[in-house]
């Protein structure tokens, strides 16, 4: 994991940052160039799911939805075992 932030501050895209209650914690943050690269793959991410929801009918994207809530509650519950 260091090697991938210290990747990411080398290219500007992120900064390290000390907690001035305890200098043990170190925070990372994305940088302006940082949050710029994340909101441009954001866009692109939607932009590429809605292209591929758009050929679902409407009744099958509900019914899509509607299971991936299902999926996601049997999960959370398969967590607290």
């Amino acid at each position: 994991m260091t090697s991938v932030i210290d990747s990411l501050i080398h290219k500007g895209y992120a900064q390290r940052s000390h907690s001035d209650a305890d200098r043990r914690i170190v925070m990372v943050s994305l940088t302006e160039k940082g949050n710029s690269i994340a909101e441009s793959c954001r866009k692109e991410i939607e932009e590429n799911h809605t292209k591929r929801f758009s050929m679902l009918s409407e009744d099958d994207q509900n019914s899509f939805g509607e299971s991936l809530k299902t999926l996601n509650r049997i999960i959370q519950k398969m967590e607290h075992f």
